[in-house]
């Protein structure tokens, strides 16, 4: 299923106006404004987003283009250090995505980008007018979403998986250096899996009256926790690097026609760490097909063969890689729990929406399930030596 969008008022002129020049596209209407960069504004066309985000594509008579994303739920800090992590792809020659612009004012009126202070609390993200909220104004990818190109049965899959699965592994092949400044899964991103690790999570569905007695949370949960916990324990011993953080279909761009694949977006959940928690949550958002708790072996295959043409799995990752995409599939379930069962009670219909992921947990406990996509996994590697 195609995301869908969420509707949110919609941003003003006064905001829309601010933000542009704030970032060095200033509207040349009036011939008022001391920004160098000055264009004719073409249109402002909503994009589909989510409860984390909305999204504006920004078109200007000379060609020029960018999305705005204004991002719902986060502080600008956070903001701030997931633009870093994109910017680290830039900065290190990675090209299939979108990246943040750097400002070229603040808010407050105070340089941005021409500054040469690398330490500046905030190079990218800017605060909406209206709402207070964070904003990144980011480069625009051209593309459609792989899901819906998959859903429209133009491209055959195995291409779309295959090309998929390569650009994950280049992206993973981005070295991280000695960059202090980017963010380790332990202070955001990856799918909150460190508010797991340190129980935030557990807590609040205890605290909740709607959470607290909900067999999810006394039943199913506990016991996969501890699972998660100790899995994490060892990712200090596996390869690290960037991660996505959300390397579903959704939020991969490729060419309608042909499958090429054209970049990532969304990058709300990226950080750094193990590169296997990255992989396993590809697999979990892309081998399921969607409404159902069967996995496709067919899809991993094509994914995994992609990713190993670039980056074969060391025998370490495979070893956990079951046990990976367990705990993924747990911090994704228990984020669609907890968002529509405590934060979003208003959204009624997608209470149940985490149960979709539970099966698919379940599914994966499955030994006959396991063994198939050992066995895929063994056959890759013994391919590469």
């Amino acid at each position: 299923m195609v995301k869908p969008a969420i509707q949110r008022k919609r941003i003003s002129s006064s905001a829309l106006d601010q933000l542009i020049s704030l970032y060095g596209f200033s509207i040349a209407a009036g011939g008022s404004s001391t920004v160098p960069t000055k264009r004719i504004l073409s249109s402002v066309t909503p994009l589909a987003g989510g409860f984390s985000g909305t999204n504006y594509r920004i078109d200007f008579s000379d060609g020029a283009k960018f999305c705005l994303k204004i991002c719902h739920g986060y502080d600008r800090p956070f903001v701030e250090s997931q633009a870093r992590v994109q910017d680290h792809l830039r900065q290190s020659g990675f090209e299939r995505a979108c990246f943040a612009i750097p400002l070229l004012v603040n808010n407050d009126g105070s340089s941005g980008r021409d500054n040469g202070d690398d330490d500046d609390e905030f190079r990218f993200a800017a605060i909406d007018p209206d709402t207070g909220d964070p904003c990144l104004a980011l480069t625009f990818l051209d593309g459609r979403a792989a899901d819906a190109v998959i859903e429209s049965g133009a491209v055959p899959e195995s291409i779309i998986f295959e090309q998929f699965g390569r650009a994950l592994a280049e992206m993973h092949a981005v070295r991280l250096g000695d960059d202090s400044r980017l963010r380790h899964f332990r202070t955001g991103g990856a799918c909150d899996v460190q508010q797991h690790v340190d129980r935030t999570l557990y807590n609040k569905m205890k605290a909740s009256k709607h959470t607290r007695s909900h067999p999810y949370f006394t039943e199913f949960y506990p016991a996969r926790l501890a699972a998660l916990v100790e899995g994490m324990s060892k990712s200090g011993y596996l390869p690290q690097g960037v991660l996505h953080g959300d390397p579903f279909l959704d939020n991969a761009l490729v060419d309608p026609e042909t499958g090429q694949f054209c970049g990532f977006v969304d990058f709300e959940d990226a950080t750094t760490g193990p590169l296997l928690f990255d992989v396993a949550c590809a697999v979990i958002g892309t081998c399921f097909p969607e409404g159902s708790s069967g996995f496709n072996m067919s899809r991993f295959h094509n994914l995994m063969g992609g990713y190993f043409g670039v980056r074969p799995l060391l025998r370490s990752e495979c070893q956990l890689f079951i046990q990976f995409c367990q705990l993924t599939l747990l911090c994704n379930c228990t984020w669609r729990f907890i968002n529509f069962n405590v934060d979003n009670r208003e959204v009624v219909e997608c209470r149940d929406r985490y149960r979709e992921l539970q099966d698919r947990i379940v599914a994966l406990e499955e030994n006959k399930t396991t063994i198939a996509i050992e066995k895929v996994l063994d056959d890759l590697a013994k391919a590469k030596n």
